[in-house]
């Protein structure tokens, strides 16, 4: 940090934060950008190892600052918005060459302010900066037009919630309903492209409506009608009574056509306005609110409705297990980690979807070391203990526990089924499409397991539609009344020798990511599958090339010895 102070030393800037005091040094000197001398701070949060943050520490105090320049990447407290960090990066060998280029594009940018560069669409993109939210909010239910949410805390998290009655079932929420908030959705009719240099981010009742009607004429008027309608009936009360808090979420048209989620604020409807609104004496109601100097609070909302967090890292288009029935056989080592991505990708997910997961075993403290779960599930059943963690995670989601041998779950199995097998059991793997075969049922059937001690990852994919599909038996040849690979990975078999633990309970050691490793591999073939990109349905990932070959991926064909195929 040396270099990079003598530098802006150099420039003019002094350090109001030594680096002789911290490693996070502040310095404070003046621009020039037209006509204008603007003192600029430069923050080094992250000390020598990242952007500095950039601030106009006069900003919130000169209107005639904030009228000049304009909010374009600026907000209220004075940032600058200099750099998007996903585009650029940061080297400390070059710290002074990069702190060089910060100045310039600092003064590029106020330039361009100050010439008058178009903001609305900046504003309107960027706009949580600008509003400046002090309380967060969490939205299960994309917002319509109109509509009524519920706001609430949610226990343990006190997070802040807003729900419909339908997705309220979601959470565990205090039954006290004197806690809840009612809120109202307004839509303007044109996105929040402009703000008001003097009044913003708005601290009052007046600030906020008159900000609306400027967007939107009608908007006051509707907002009236909306908490007439939804929050404040008709009917004469004591005039204490009348007084109440609403809560409102404002959206406005998107870029691509679909509705924005813009911000939120609540407030307390004072006595007088709000006996207006009761009594139908709208217009008056709207004249009273819109001069009216109560606080408001600003909300920052968060997206959390399914929708957005099933396709927030995907396309719209992409394939999904949305409304499927997907059966995961295995709870275990693999199919906690597997568990976990099929709901990221969709499963139990839409009116018909559901995740089944059936396994009769309880997770043991030998399990802890590379199981989803930890000590504290230790003694449960795992079908159960996965599936409740789950839920915390996807709460709208279909997700069942069935803690018995899939001997006993032969009624969930069905023609449109997704079945996973992640028991790395050959028992059950031959036994799952043994029964298919028997009941001519033609389900997709994914296996994973994981070859000696972790040094291989294996995934195959059987889909029973496709005639003539080799199933997982046809995979094995018996030898000397013994099973044998028709595609051998080891190079010495007897090093895949499991452990002896007594009891029939011997087992294979290998590090908890070969696990997440076989999941991947499996989701990835899924994945795969959905999109009808499957070329090769058996797939190898070797991790130990010492103690396997290097075979590459195949698609078996059908054996003609199988007992399952050719029955």
């Amino acid at each position: 940090m040396e270099s990079v102070e003598n530098f802006l030393n150099a420039c003019g800037f002094t350090a109001t934060r030594s680096i002789a005091l911290t490693d996070n040094p502040c310095f404070t000197g003046r621009i020039r950008v037209g006509e204008w001398q603007l003192q600029l701070e430069l923050r080094f949060c992250e000390g020598r190892f990242d952007f500095p943050y950039a601030y106009l520490p006069e900003w919130p105090y000169d209107e005639e600052l904030r009228s000049a320049f304009g909010s374009r990447h600026i907000n209220s407290k004075g940032k600058v918005c200099y750099v998007d960090e996903s585009r650029s990066w940061w080297d400390s060998s070059m710290a002074v060459e990069l702190v060089s280029g910060v100045l310039e594009r600092i003064k590029a940018l106020l330039a361009e302010n100050l010439a008058g560069a178009p903001a609305g669409e900046i504003i309107a993109r960027d706009f949580d900066g600008y509003w400046n939210g002090v309380r967060t909010l969490y939205i299960a239910k994309v917002a319509q037009n109109g509509e009524i949410f519920h706001q609430f805390w949610e226990l343990n998290s006190q997070r802040e919630w807003l729900v419909t009655d339908r997705n309220s079932a979601w959470f565990e929420i205090d039954d006290d309903k004197s806690l809840y908030t009612r809120w109202v959705v307004l839509h303007l009719s044109k996105p929040a492209s402009s703000i008001p240099c003097d009044t913003w981010p708005p601290k009052s009742l007046s600030h906020i409506l008159g900000w609306i009607h400027s967007n939107s004429p009608s908007g006051v008027a509707r907002l009236v009608t909306l908490i007439r309608r939804s929050v404040l009936s008709k009917g004469k009360k004591k005039q204490k009574d009348y007084a109440t808090k609403v809560g409102v979420l404002l959206t406005w048209p998107g870029r691509e056509g679909n509705d924005t989620l813009g911000c939120g604020f609540s407030f307390t409807i004072p006595e007088i306005p709000a006996q207006a609104i009761a009594h139908g004496r709208l217009k008056q109601a709207a004249r009273l609110l819109r001069n009216d100097h109560s606080e408001i609070v600003r909300y920052r909302i968060n997206r959390s409705d399914p929708s957005y967090i099933q396709t927030r890292n995907t396309s719209n288009k992409g394939p999904s297990l949305k409304n499927r029935v997907v059966l995961l056989v295995g709870a275990g080592t693999i199919g906690s980690h597997l568990a976990k991505l099929l709901c990221s990708h969709g499963a139990g997910w839409g009116p018909r979807g559901k995740l089944n997961i059936i396994d009769f075993d309880r997770v043991g403290v030998e399990n802890i070391g590379r199981h989803l779960l930890g000590a504290e599930s230790v003694g449960e059943l795992k079908a159960h203990a996965v599936a409740m963690h789950l839920k915390k995670a996807f709460p709208y989601m279909s997700i069942n526990a069935y803690p018995k041998p899939v001997t006993k779950c032969w009624h969930l199995f069905t023609d449109e089924s997704v079945v996973i097998d992640a028991t790395g059991s050959q028992t059950v793997s031959i036994a799952i499409p043994d029964y298919l075969s028997q009941k001519r049922l033609t389900p997709v059937l994914l296996h994973s397991w994981i070859h000696g001690h972790g040094s291989a990852t294996v995934a195959f994919l059987n889909d029973r539609k496709i005639r003539g599909a080799a199933c997982f038996r046809c995979l094995w040849k018996i030898n000397k009344n013994t099973y044998q690979p028709r595609y051998p990975l080891s190079r010495n078999a007897n090093e895949d020798t499991p452990i002896f633990a007594g009891c029939h309970h011997s087992y294979h050691a290998y590090a908890s990511t070969i696990s997440m490793i076989a999941a991947a591999q499996a989701m990835t073939l899924l994945y795969d599958y959905l999109t009808g990109q499957v070329e090769k349905t058996l797939r190898f990932n070797v991790l130990r090339t010492d103690l396997c070959q290097n075979r590459p991926d195949a698609t078996p064909r059908l054996a003609s010895d199988c007992p399952i195929c050719n029955r």
